[in-house]
């Protein structure tokens, strides 16, 4: 999920090295993530047609439907699990 959701933040299309730095994981890391999400059609991967060492990692329609439907459910849970952790007057900082 976060693979797809910094991918999106970079941008929808992106290096493996972009993906690595954003996420703070290895290379070999974020190359077997990539092999699942793509075993899954979540993202495909391309040769970068102005320079072809470089390989962009793209996001699919699949993917863009899966982070639509999931991050706001995605979103709110996280919102109401920090919640339960704060003291009222703590909540009231945050608005």
């Amino acid at each position: 999920m976060y693979l797809l959701i910094s991918l999106k933040r970079l941008g929808k299309t992106a290096q493996p090295s972009e993906l690595s730095d954003a996420l703070s994981l290895t290379r070999a890391n974020i190359s077997g993530l990539l092999n699942t999400l793509e075993s899954n059609c979540l993202v495909s991967r391309r040769v970068d047609s102005s320079n072809r060492r470089r390989i962009l990692v793209q996001m699919t329609d699949v993917s863009e439907k899966l982070l639509e439907n999931v991050l706001p459910v995605y979103v709110q849970t996280l919102s109401k699990r920090i919640q339960a952790r704060l003291s009222d007057k703590e909540q009231d900082q945050l608005i």
